[in-house]
């Protein structure tokens, strides 16, 4: 689905003679990043070894950086050509979307998505396949207990908004919340006017965002190597400390509106106290124990599940 609408999105956008067929074009993108931003990760967590889960992870987000540099520098190419160099540039989107949708249609399931559904041999013979070796029934028998005690959740929604289910709900929601407030997508999308508004001619600018792709594309290598040897929460916090101390140079803006930048500002110094206060630490932990070795321990969270398991005790 979303390949299909990464299609559409630059086919519209590439034939478009009237405004209202860009917008159009632009929200099929739009679905297209949303179905893929909530399928791939989630694809990604349920095939990675417990020790490499987290490099497994950024791959996903490198590929990400890799797709915005190579999209800078068709911009960049692009810019060249009048009067229809955009026309190329969003069209050009096909190319990865059909990558995706061939893909998609070779991928086997997760073991742990054909488990959930009844297909327990089918599971573990996926799961075999994904891990190049015969035994594994200690990893299998966890799954399969996982999936019993996701089966006998009745109604998923309502769970979510019970006192145990707050943590995750939290924590989740807050990582996405602080990943677009503190600025990357500002900087990312809008590279080539921030750049042009402090005295950058056009192409100049858009080689300067060629220039933050890159970089974009260097550090993630960085958290693929670090992460699951010095943990998420350090990566995150490290990060927080990074993009503070890269705000205190407004007076280099000194012919630009700053005050944005303020704004950002204070939504990580948010990030870092919530990430230091209130994010457990998931390396090398088991998706499948994460609520007893961590929600069940961290000195905030565990207050949400004490009343939950008094009341089961007397069930």
């Amino acid at each position: 689905m979303a390949s299909t609408f990464f299609i559409a999105g630059a086919i519209l956008c590439c034939v478009s003679e009237f405004k209202w067929m860009l917008i159009f074009g632009r929200i099929h993108f739009g679905f297209g990043v949303g179905f893929g931003n909530e399928a791939v990760p989630l694809f990604l967590t349920e095939i990675a070894p417990i020790q490499h889960r987290g490099a497994v992870n950024i791959l996903f987000q490198l590929f990400v950086t890799i797709g915005i540099f190579t999209a800078n520098l068709i911009n960049y190419g692009t810019s060249l050509i009048h009067p229809h160099g955009w026309r190329i540039s969003l069209g050009l989107a096909a190319v990865p979307g059909t990558v995706l949708l061939l893909g998609s249609s070779i991928i086997t399931e997760t073991p742990a998505s054909l488990i959930q559904r009844g297909k327990e041999q089918e599971g573990k013979a996926a799961l075999k396949k994904v891990r190049g070796v015969e035994q594994v029934d200690a990893e299998f028998h966890q799954i399969v207990l996982a999936c019993e005690h996701g089966r006998q959740v009745k109604q998923p929604f309502k769970k979510i908004f019970r006192k145990s289910g707050i943590p995750a709900l939290v924590v989740s929601n807050m990582i996405q919340v602080f990943q677009q407030f503190t600025g990357i997508n500002a900087i990312m999308f809008y590279a080539p006017v921030l750049f042009q508004t402090l005295g950058f001619q056009s192409d100049a600018s858009l080689f300067s965002s060629v220039i933050t792709g890159l970089v974009n594309v260097c550090a993630t290598f960085v958290s693929i190597y670090t992460v699951d040897k010095v943990g998420r929460r350090t990566l995150l916090l490290q990060a927080c400390v990074q993009m503070f101390i890269s705000m205190a140079f407004l007076s280099m803006l000194c012919h630009f509106e700053a005050y944005i930048f303020f704004f950002f500002s204070a939504w990580i110094l948010a990030m870092g106290l919530f990430v230091l206060f209130l994010l457990p630490e998931t390396k090398g932990v088991p998706i499948e124990q994460v609520e007893e070795r961590l929600w069940k321990q961290h000195p905030v969270w565990k207050k949400f599940f004490k009343d939950e398991g008094k009341s089961c005790e007397m069930a």
